[in-house]
């Protein structure tokens, strides 16, 4: 795994493999348990699908999700509450 943008962990897709389907969102998403082959690190991966999320206008809300998220994730690296 490398560094993407903005120095957040970049999830390779072919090294990881799909442990179980976690749930889904109005109809633009579907989220997995994915595991790291090498370092067995499991991860949340949301799959949106960008026509339907177009479509359905729910960017803004795609967009505001993942800026809660990231936030959180900054809130917690910081307190040291959860690693991520």
């Amino acid at each position: 795994m490398g560094k993407g943008a903005f120095g957040k962990v970049r999830i390779v897709l072919h090294l990881n493999t799909v442990v179980r389907w976690a749930g889904a969102g109005l109809n633009v998403s579907q989220v997995r348990v994915v595991q790291h082959k090498h370092t067995k690190t499991l991860y949340a991966l949301k799959y949106i699908n960008k026509a339907k999320c177009v479509k359905m206008k729910a960017v803004a809300n795609i967009v505001q999700e993942r800026r809660l998220l990231e936030e959180v994730r900054h809130v917690d690296k910081k307190s040291g509450w959860m690693e991520g």
